[in-house]
């Protein structure tokens, strides 16, 4: 429903979700296809141009990092950078920002505010790649994620120390059903000259890969279904060695074949939780998802 989304943002226009009152103060990420008519390369049937009509409504626009950085915090601000998803990590242009550089634009936009502020941040291309059972690129988005918390910690610091006034929740939506492969000698960290998780598992006494039943080596990591699954015996195929189950494009193997890429599940297993700052302390023990939401409301007095 990206076409209806991004018309429920626009202040005052048709279709606008009144609940969002004067309007989103800050609105960063992909997809300008649904904001464009199909007469600007967009996606539009209804000939509106949302930009536009939200430059309108007092908006500036960013479309590149350094039209970002430029931004005003004096005023709202969307920045749109690729017609649909943001490119990964692994891929992303200089001219993309990046996550952690997107959300320091946003506490930019919003740390004025007198009455304090309401920031989501999502790393949302770690799922697609896990899907694709594309471990490489999941990992490296998880990085930029994590990146992207530490850096709102340390900007939101600057200004409240010991975060007296400032409550920081991280999560997942869900899981999936990516594995880890034991008994692995350790690999060390993941470089341009060493696989690391990436490579296959090594005995942790001898060094050498370890093997399957069919007599080849496999990697630490597998997905529990996806699309790369050998038909047959394994030994029917070439083995596989560390350059290549750590190759960019690298999709790894899986237990049970699901179709084409792209069609691994989402697990059932519980998923992170963390939080620190003021109201940090509701946030622990194993809690239904649902509650999670509450307690950022409870948090926040509302």
């Amino acid at each position: 429903m990206e076409a209806v989304i991004a018309v429920q943002m626009g202040p005052g226009g048709s279709g606008y979700n009144s609940a969002l009152k004067e309007g989103l103060e800050v609105v960063l990420g992909g997809g300008s296809s649904f904001f464009l008519p199909s007469a600007d390369k967009g996606k539009r049937t209804d000939g509106r141009n949302l930009i536009d009509e939200m430059k309108a409504k007092g908006y500036q626009f960013a479309a590149t990092l350094d039209e970002l950085n430029q931004a005003d915090a004096s005023k709202p601000l969307l920045g749109l950078f690729g017609s649909s998803h943001m490119k990964y990590d692994l891929d992303r242009p200089a001219s993309e920002p990046s996550l952690a550089q997107m959300t320091l634009a946003a506490i930019k936009q919003l740390k004025g505010k007198e009455k304090g502020y309401f920031l989501m941040v999502e790393g949302g291309r770690i799922d697609h790649a896990l899907h694709d059972t594309n471990a490489k690129r999941a990992l490296q988005d998880t990085l930029a994620f994590d990146n992207a918390i530490q850096a709102a910690i340390n900007e939101v610091k600057k200004t409240d120390p010991e975060l007296k006034n400032t409550l920081i929740v991280v999560t997942a939506d869900h899981d999936h059903t990516l594995v880890l492969n034991g008994y692995a000698k350790r690999t060390g960290k993941t470089t341009a000259g060493n696989a690391g998780v990436l490579g296959l598992v090594k005995n942790y006494e001898t060094g050498e890969p370890s093997k399957d039943s069919d007599g080849m080596p496999y990697t630490i990591i597998g997905f529990g279904n996806g699309y790369n699954r050998v038909d047959g015996p394994r030994s029917s195929v070439a083995a596989l060695d560390d350059a290549t189950a750590s190759a960019d494009d690298y999709h790894q193997e899986v237990v049970v074949k699901v179709g084409e890429i792209g069609n691994e599940t989402h697990g059932g297993t519980d998923v992170f939780l963390g939080a620190i700052g003021q109201g940090a302390e509701r946030f622990h023990g194993s809690l239904d998802n649902t509650a999670v939401f509450g307690k950022i409301k409870a948090a926040a007095k509302l």
